[in-house]
């Protein structure tokens, strides 16, 4: 049952692809029904998928690369033979121009079959066209065969439609369609992320940006700080240093800390320059794959919807199916049933022939009286002890 439905599904997903255009096919089939000897991938699922495009290795993901690398091992590792060419084709002589000239009338000939010139009207009723040969009774019965296998072909596809929508499994296509429409939700709240994103992959610039916010806001916080405190100690950074009192160690201290903190700041500028410079070498790249992404996203998007829509229209057509089958047998049931009972009723008004005596109708039974007394039974004998 799952492998018919899967052939379905396939079918109708090629039809979809020949309507727009793509030379993408799907096959339902196994690798070894194909005949493809190579081995079978691991079904990533939709997390690891996401995890896969920004560029997180999965542990599936990683098998199937080593599933593929094998499979181009053993494809380089298989002798080939190069082509030749067939006999017939390198035998066959160049055309020469004598017959290059022929075709090329022949096929003008064909594609413009009245002349430039086109003879006067007497000449043309003086030499009538050759009537059409009537067919003869060969071919009408050859084109009536014909017709009729093609009548016969589409009947036995409408009945093969029929029987698969009547043994439809519905409940199984709704949770599909259910499981589809939680996957169309979930990449649609997953959208692809944006080129910059992608271009930070592992997050430099973001945490070069940050590190420069931070060294700017401990520089200005220094800076402030030794101001108010130079206002405050005015009359101690006067003082010498051995002075009881004195404050100028103290500022020392501080203005280094303000040195250590302004190369901390340069510093932290520079990786920022490096991370921006790195970002925009990366930048188009990452813009090819977001774009590729989005497309992808859009066509998953848009496969989730046509299978949702071809699982509710054929969960529609089934049932429609299925109730028209089941009224069919009712009905056919109950004709039956109607023309037993008609059957019945022309045998009993059937008048009886003549000196045939009319059949008795059975004796009804005889039941015993409710309150019947049983006739008394005799004792048995049985033969006195020892004797």
């Amino acid at each position: 049952e799952i492998g018919r439905w899967r052939a379905r599904f396939a079918d109708l997903q090629n039809a979809r692809l020949r309507e727009a255009g793509a030379e993408t096919r799907v096959d339902h089939r196994s690798l070894e029904a194909q005949e493809i000897d190579r081995e079978a991938t691991i079904h990533l699922g939709p997390a690891a998928t996401a995890l896969e495009r920004r560029g997180v290795p999965t542990r599936r993901g990683e098998s199937n690369r080593a599933m593929r690398a094998r499979d181009v091992e053993r494809c380089n590792a298989e002798p080939t033979r190069p082509a030749e060419p067939p006999a017939a084709e390198a035998e066959a002589p160049a055309p020469t121009q004598k017959s290059l000239i022929q075709a090329l009338r022949e096929k003008t000939a064909r594609l413009y079959p009245t002349e430039a010139f086109p003879p006067p009207l007497e000449a043309a009723f003086a030499n009538p066209p050759p009537a059409r040969p009537s067919p003869t009774p060969q071919t009408a019965e050859t084109e009536r065969r014909r017709l009729a296998e093609e009548a016969e072909q589409a009947l036995r596809r409408r009945e093969a439609d029929r029987q698969a929508l009547l043994s439809a499994d519905i409940p199984a296509v709704e949770r599909h369609v259910a499981e589809w429409t939680l996957q169309r939700a979930w990449v649609t709240q997953h959208a692809p992320p944006p080129a910059t994103e992608l271009a930070d992959r592992w997050g430099e610039l973001a945490r070069a940006r940050r590190e420069a916010t931070d060294a700017e806001q401990a520089l200005d916080a220094l800076e402030t700080a030794h101001a108010d405190w130079r206002r405050t100690h005015r009359l101690g950074l006067m003082l010498l240093a051995h002075v009881p009192g004195s404050k100028r160690r103290e500022g020392t201290a501080r203005e280094r800390r303000i040195a250590e903190a302004k190369a901390a700041l340069e510093q932290a500028r520079t990786t920022l320059e490096a991370a921006q410079k790195a970002h925009e070498a990366r930048r188009p790249a990452a813009e090819r794959e977001a774009r590729q992404l989005i497309e992808e996203h859009r066509q998953q998007t848009a496969a989730l919807q046509r299978w949702i829509e071809e699982g509710r229209a054929l969960i529609q057509r089934a049932k429609a199916a299925q109730d028209a089958e089941r009224a069919r047998r009712e009905a056919e049931a109950r004709t039956r049933a109607e023309a037993e009972h008609r059957q019945r009723e022309a045998e009993q008004q059937k008048p009886q022939e003549p000196g045939r005596p009319p059949a008795e109708p059975p004796a009804p039974k005889q039941e015993p009286p409710k309150f019947a007394i049983p006739a008394p039974q005799p004792k048995p004998r049985y033969p006195a002890p020892g004797g």
